[in-house]
């Protein structure tokens, strides 16, 4: 028997909702066979002899998953990102790029195609009398999608490490941004929210190599089990942490360089000085190591300088409000050849 159940109520009358029931036998699931809807908007944003940026609009489709992008006819990348950066390339060479979306179902599109050809090596123009200043502003809504941001300056699949660190609090980003040479990482910012979850992680899928790993920055209490878990789904996962932000500072040195001459000692418990020295002491590979409020060095840190007999050197990060004088005289007596403040 067949018939057709309408809610057909007055103004509860919906068509959306009209039911049709077939007792003849099961119907066949309807398979989704459209064609999800082009990019949109598909501009070059930079072009270098070695390299080229694009920007576009991604599909309004509920469904969309992914671009697949081709260069010269061969896949080069697949990512859910609206930016693809590519360096790499030879100057004065022509490419052709076609950006495919593909559904979850599957089905992909015509794609979109863009040919570029990369300049030639210039050489040096004579500087303009009146040259004019530039600037380029990295930004997000938050500091989450701020450190996402800087994230997508680097090309695709170039990294060896994503470094997860806590963004309700500063120490364990800053002590373990000095990996970013040592262990050609780069810091996302976390915290325990599905969508700064999946948007990180995505972000990593794009950025890292296929052998590429997560570094987590902190405990558990600073980075959560599940935000490892839903990155260990992934990628495999290596926490570096501590019972607090002074010893996983000590925990990160270790990684940093196992037999540094020179270390940076700053004030732990506020940020703005560990800022300014950050990118001396990761293009020299310099561990940091934390201090809190007090007339000498504490345990972890006196016993970790003790321990390192390569040490030659600790440049003393702020004023004497933050690391007394103390302190330096007590280094005097571990035998420090040279104290700079």
């Amino acid at each position: 028997c067949k018939f057709d159940l309408s809610l057909n109520y007055g103004f509860l009358y919906n068509p959306k909702y009209e039911i049709k029931m077939d007792f003849e036998g099961e119907s066949e699931p309807k398979v989704d066979t459209t064609a999800p809807n082009e990019i949109s908007e598909l501009k070059v944003t930079e072009l270098s002899p070695n390299g080229v940026k694009f920007n576009y609009a991604l599909p309004s489709d509920y469904d969309f998953e992914k671009v697949v992008v081709y260069k010269n006819g061969s896949k080069v990348s697949e990512l859910k990102q609206n930016v693809f950066l590519e360096s790499g390339l030879e100057a004065g060479k022509s490419y052709t790029y076609k950006f495919v979306t593909v559904d979850a179902s599957g089905n992909t599109s015509n794609g979109v195609s863009k040919s570029i050809t990369t300049p030639s090596n210039p050489v040096d123009p004579e500087p303009e009398e009146d040259q004019k200043l530039s600037f380029k502003r990295i930004a997000g809504d938050d500091r989450y999608s701020t450190s996402k941001a800087f994230s997508q300056e680097i090309p695709a699949n170039s990294l060896d490490t994503v470094l997860l660190s806590s963004g309700n609090d500063f120490p364990d980003a800053l002590a373990g941004g000095v990996l970013n040479k040592t262990l050609n990482g780069i810091v996302l910012l976390v915290r325990d929210n599905q969508s700064v979850i999946n948007e990180q992680l995505n972000e990593a899928k794009r950025v890292l190599k296929d052998e590429g790993k997560i570094v987590i920055l902190g405990g558990k209490s600073a980075v959560s089990q599940n935000i490892e878990e839903a990155f260990g789904e992934e990628f495999p996962v290596e926490r570096i942490g501590g019972l607090n932000r002074f010893e996983t500072a000590i925990n990160i040195a270790e990684k940093v360089n196992k037999s540094p001459e020179e270390v940076v000692l700053k004030y732990g418990l506020n940020f703005a000085d560990a800022l300014s020295i950050v990118p001396y002491a990761t293009v020299n590979e310099v561990p940091i190591l934390l201090h809190s409020n007090g007339d000498s060095l504490q345990e972890d840190v006196l016993e970790y300088i003790k321990n390192k007999s390569s040490v030659k050197k600790v440049t003393i990060i702020g004023g004497t409000g933050v690391v007394p004088t103390s302190i330096e005289d007590e280094l005097e007596h571990l035998g420090i050849q040279t104290i700079n403040r």
